[in-house]
């Protein structure tokens, strides 16, 4: 897989800029918002998390508001001392089927199974976080693009690898990278990452 690349600086985004109101972009925000629910409550309205604690209570990951921090503090290291850096998204696949089939017990398993994988996986000095209920992000400081196929051919593996109760419970992850450019958007980066995903499935 070829890394992405991608140019500019964190920021606001542009004044004047449109914003969707459709019910698709509402439902496209909320796939990507904090800790929420995997699908629209009962009564069809959308309730929005005023407040996001800084650690997930079930996985002891960080959440949106301090991976945004992360970043943050990520951009200006890399300002000073021009290190590389690279960036991962991995999904849960099919969490909402788990749940349906199985019940939200065994959807919490796959969550925790994957907390498990990518720590094992992954450094201590890199920074995983639970960014919305399917998506973990991770940065991976001082991590130049050569390396990362390993990586995530090592995240692919172990989740193949895994064996839930029941048996028929099977964790499946999409995983993706990218690079910045040396003065990169890192939040742009991470969607590259997202839009690289390659899914388990497809070593097998």
């Amino acid at each position: 897989m070829r890394p992405t690349r991608s140019r500019g600086c964190p920021g606001p985004p542009a004044r004047g800029a449109s914003h969707d109101t459709s019910a698709a972009a509402r439902e496209s925000e909320n796939a990507h918002s904090p800790i929420g629910p995997y699908r629209p409550a009962a009564d069809g309205a959308h309730h929005p998390n005023t407040v996001t604690p800084p650690i997930d209570p079930l996985t002891g990951l960080m959440t949106l508001p301090a991976w945004e921090e992360a970043l943050e503090r990520e951009h200006l290291r890399r300002s000073r001392y021009r290190r590389p850096v690279a960036l991962m998204s991995v999904r849960v696949d099919a969490l909402a089927a788990a749940e349906d089939r199985y019940g939200r017990a065994a959807a919490d398993e796959l969550l925790l199974a994957t907390t498990q994988i990518l720590r094992g996986t992954l450094r201590a000095t890199d920074v995983v976080s639970r960014i919305n209920e399917t998506d973990f992000a991770v940065l991976l400081p001082e991590t130049a693009a050569e390396t990362m196929p390993l990586v995530a051919d090592r995240i692919r593996d172990s989740a193949r690898r895994w064996e839930g109760v029941p048996a028929e419970l099977r964790l499946s992850l999409r995983v993706g990278w990218a690079v910045p450019d040396a003065f990169g958007d890192l939040r742009e980066t991470l969607r590259d990452a997202e839009r690289q995903q390659q899914p388990s499935e497809v070593l097998r």
